[in-house]
């Protein structure tokens, strides 16, 4: 998805590569039909004031907590792809670890879109602070199909009966200092309950666990599956300006990073020509990229680069924000 001022350019990438393209508007208008997703993040004031009346509408906890859909292409991960697939239909507790902007949530949307077992809730963590949110917050989401638990152990007697798979995308957005308290959460509700599945998502190595999980840990891409998926950038574009030594230089950038990749990917389409985006990338480095001497980029510094280059076009009026 991009999210920008829709000039017929940008439309055009969009157009070329089966995006959506979101304004105000359009949002505002999906918006008014999840009366429970806006008073959960917002407030019951904005549900009030903004949203249709909850009798128009009747919207199941699957409807506001479903999965987002997945992104295309996917590249480069087949065999973990395999891997997720297999252990979604076999065991209950799934822990995928990798840093940031690894491709941690891609990688399971991609597995969920062909996975029908049972139907999935999809908890964003980062919209909770504090473990003490996403406890009240698992609770509320539950009280929409009609029952609502005066107590944890009421949720989780009601849960225990359920054939449900719940997502925590993102727990390491939790503070650091409250992981501990994740942990005996997740060994609580494992314990406490037999028939739901869980999927974890994080930047952080659960370890000490109480309960049997399996990990998936995602490294980096390979180097041809990096130049692959950069290369995509241009198969449709007319008028491309591509130097193999400046894609060779964005592979090493990258450093098989997903996230920074696709970041490029948006830049070489807006631009048409890897000098442009080498010279910008280059420009919004740290000190690092102008040394000669450094042989290779870490990936949360190539990443900042590739963010600060996208950004940057505020600078000629255009706003520019991809959304990965």
């Amino acid at each position: 998805m991009i999210a920008c001022e829709a000039g017929s350019q940008l439309q055009a990438i969009a157009d070329e590569n089966g995006l959506e393209m979101w304004d105000v508007r359009i949002i505002s208008s999906k918006l008014k039909y999840h009366t429970d997703l806006v008073a959960d993040f917002f407030g019951l004031a904005w549900k009030n004031a903004f949203c249709i009346p909850q009798e128009a509408v009747n919207l199941t906890i699957f409807d506001i907590y479903r999965p987002p859909k997945p992104k295309q292409p996917f590249i480069g991960r087949e065999a973990e792809l395999d891997i997720l697939h297999q252990h979604l239909n076999k065991q209950r507790v799934i822990i995928i670890e990798g840093i940031g902007g690894i491709g941690k949530t891609e990688i399971l949307l991609q597995a969920l879109e062909t996975v029908n077992d049972i139907l999935t809730v999809w908890l964003d963590v980062e919209s909770y602070k504090t473990i003490s949110d996403l406890r009240q917050a698992l609770r509320r989401t539950f009280s929409k199909e009609g029952f609502t638990p005066r107590t944890e152990q009421e949720l989780f007697a009601y849960l225990d009966n359920q054939s449900i798979r719940i997502i925590f995308d993102g727990l390491d957005r939790i503070a650091v200092s409250e992981w501990d308290p994740v942990i005996d959460f997740l060994s609580l509700l494992t314990r406490s309950t037999r028939q739901p599945k869980f999927v974890v998502t994080t930047q952080i190595e659960a370890s000490n666990l109480e309960f049997e999980a399996f990990r998936l840990s995602l490294n980096t891409l390979t180097p041809e599956a990096s130049e692959y998926l950069l290369s995509l950038a241009w198969e449709k574009q007319q008028q491309m300006r591509v130097n193999e030594v400046d894609v060779d230089w964005l592979v090493q950038l990258c450093d098989g990073h997903p996230l920074s990749l696709r970041l490029v990917m948006g830049l070489l389409r807006y631009h048409r020509n890897t000098r442009v985006v080498v010279d910008r990338l280059r420009s919004a480095g740290a000190d690092e990229f102008k040394d000669p001497n450094r042989k290779q980029q870490k990936s949360s510094t190539a990443l900042d680069v590739c963010l600060e280059a996208v950004y940057s076009h505020r600078e000629s009026g255009i706003e520019l924000m991809l959304l990965m």
